[in-house]
């Protein structure tokens, strides 16, 4: 491997510490660097502190030759700064600033960068007599060049080959370290987003009152995404009422009851809360002043508006089946801590699950049967539209009462083009399963939005679960369905296996392995893979389907000679048909299908 050698300020490309080492160098150095290499991945993957298991690495480095190592760290503008420095000697000088030009080569080029050949400073520094020999190498990154670790031999000596050679995977061990220690993070912050967003899903639908709901969901976003936040609604005769707000200072109760009711704000402004109302849009507005307030809120309400604080806000319109119920609005001292992309993100993704809860609310004051409402209200609104692909689902409520179930179904769309599509049934009925059911379906889509694999999509659900709900068991099917190779990639919770139509008539189950959700633990079932035919239909259903006339065979063998009549096959809605010709008298459980014509 090549790298760029420096010398009396003249680049040259040419093999690394090619004739730099000295005659006789000591044989068993290569040995010697292998044993420290061994220490230093034990150093950097046992434990979470990076920069101590740095310096550790470093002090045992000064021990073999090298008079100074130096963490060079780039920041978010791009530019070097000296994180760590060892050396052999306690009153050691600092590296010198001229080295920034070959911090930049080595960042640009991502190679290491060897100096040599010189025993006096020529750029009268003033730290005089200097060492022979410098090496700066790389710590890369997925972004880049993470960092560069500065190598200094002894005064009068060269760095070698194999020092060049050892560098190099020190570094690269140091690399993996970090990408080891970013993945964790990552996924740790995943899963507590996602935990979080379970949280408040469940308080979203474990009360049928709007305003305990909203109560509820704003202590959820306050204080982790705002210092206060409203939830401000359009009324039936359109004019917007403040029904929920909080702030994280409990000092502050009485100013917050007092704004409760008639909009704090003027509703005829071209800024906040109405323009979100107007448009659907979210807006962030910055610089939140005196003169902003006295223009945009209502002269009675200023004081109060004052008295809570905040410079910055985050107006997100709440949206629920195509109907603009309102609007949530966040606000933040933007000096403290200004709205980032991540936490508008996820603001408006809670936004999203308020408009639901509230467009559910709504159902539940004009439904006289409230299980069928929330049942219907919690199934996704519509179903995605790809070009090759038609999709079809159908839910019915079982007779045996009027209580909630835990059966769903959903599809849609990510990035690119690719449809998920999952299934699933809660264990036990009522309003925890329904609750559950919610939830699950939720995980799943903030799953699928971090990784496409859908075994580690149940995986993360299964994670979460076994911590918010240890007793639950969940049923539950995930596929990819790619539309251009008519390709679906698939795991399976324990649920019942999807049937596949081809062309032809013939009916092919998918051979699914694996345990239900909060019984998965380690033993995760394996990905399977499918490419389907033109004009095949893929039937996922839940077991209400196959169990009605409680003679499981007879409802599986039913379900078959249904799917393979071509009249029900190529329906208008392939799921209503197949639910209308299984089960003739009605569910006697709550059934959930969902299929895929390509």
């Amino acid at each position: 491997m090549t790298a760029q050698t420096v010398e009396d300020g003249a680049q040259m490309d040419i093999r690394a510490g090619e004739e730099a080492a000295p005659k006789g160098a000591e044989q068993t150095r290569p040995e010697r660097y292998l044993e420290l290499l061994g220490i230093a991945a034990d150093a950097f993957f046992e434990g979470p502190d990076f920069a101590a298991a740095l310096a550790f690495v470093s002090r045992l480095v000064l021990a073999e030759g090298t008079e100074r190592v130096a963490l060079h760290r780039r920041n978010a503008d791009g530019v070097f700064e000296i994180a760590s420095v060892e050396h052999a000697e306690p009153s050691g000088n600092a590296p010198a600033l001229r080295n920034a030009r070959y911090l930049a080569l080595v960042a640009e080029t991502r190679e290491a960068v060897v100096l040599g050949g010189l025993t006096r400073s020529a750029a009268g520094d003033g730290h005089g007599a200097r060492p022979g020999g410098s090496m700066f190498v790389p710590i890369l990154s997925r972004e880049g060049t993470w960092g560069v670790l500065e190598f200094v031999a002894e005064r009068g000596n060269r760095f070698g080959p194999a020092d060049l050679d050892f560098a190099r995977d020190l570094c690269k061990l140091a690399a993996a370290a970090l990408a080891n220690a970013d993945l964790a993070r990552r996924a740790n912050a995943a899963v507590d987003e996602l935990r979080f967003l379970a949280d408040v899903g469940e308080t979203m639908v474990e009360t049928l009152d709007l305003g305990t709901r909203l109560d509820r969901f704003l202590r959820a976003v306050v204080p982790r995404l705002a210092d206060w936040a409203a939830v401000n609604l359009i009324g039936d005769d359109e004019t917007i009422a403040t029904v929920a707000i909080a702030h994280r200072d409990p000092a502050l109760a009485e100013v917050v009851e007092r704004l409760r009711g008639p909009y704090y704000g003027n509703s005829e402004t071209n800024r906040g809360t109405p323009v979100a109302l107007r448009t659907g849009r979210s807006g962030l507005l910055t610089g939140v002043d005196e003169q902003f307030l006295r223009l945009h809120i209502r002269p009675d309400t200023y004081d109060d508006i004052r008295a809570l604080g905040g410079d910055a806000s985050f107006v997100v319109p709440l949206i629920a089946h195509g109907r603009i119920y309102g609007a949530l609005s966040a606000m933040r001292t933007e000096r403290e801590r200004p709205f980032l992309e991540r936490d508008m993100r996820l603001i408006e993704e809670l936004a999203r699950r308020a408009a639901v809860a509230i467009a559910n609310a709504r159902l539940f004051e004009r439904s006289s049967t409230v299980a069928d409402a929330f049942q219907q209200a919690s199934l996704p609104e519509k179903l995605p539209r790809v070009p090759g692909l038609v999709f079809s689902a159908y839910y019915a409520a079982g007779r045996r009462e009027a209580t909630i179930g835990g059966d769903w179904y959903d599809a849609f769309q990510l990035p690119g083009g690719r449809v998920v599509i999952s299934i699933g049934d809660v264990a036990g009925s009522g309003l925890r399963a329904a609750v559950l059911m919610g939830c699950v379906r939720q995980l799943i889509r903030g799953a699928a939005q971090l990784q496409d694999d859908p075994s580690a999509i149940l995986d993360a659900v299964d994670h979460a679960m076994r911590i918010d709900y240890p007793e639950a068991i969940v049923t539950a099917f995930v596929g990819v369905v790619e539309p251009a190779p008519r390709r679906l990639t698939y795991a399976s919770a324990g649920h019942p296996p999807p049937l596949l139509r081809t062309a032809a008539g013939e009916i092919t189950e998918l051979a699914t392995i694996g345990l239900p959700l909060g019984l998965r633990g380690q033993r995760a079932s394996g990905t399977g893979t499918h490419l389907c035919d033109e004009r095949s239909v893929l039937l996922l259903y839940t077991d209400g389907l196959t169990e009605s006339t409680r003679d499981i065979l007879e409802g599986e063998r039913m379900v078959r000679a249904a799917l393979s009549k071509p009249g029900i096959a190529y329906a208008p809605n392939v799921a209503r048909a197949l639910h209308d010709a299984v089960l003739t008298d009605g569910a006697h459980d709550d059934v959930a299908l969902l299929t895929v014509s390509f």
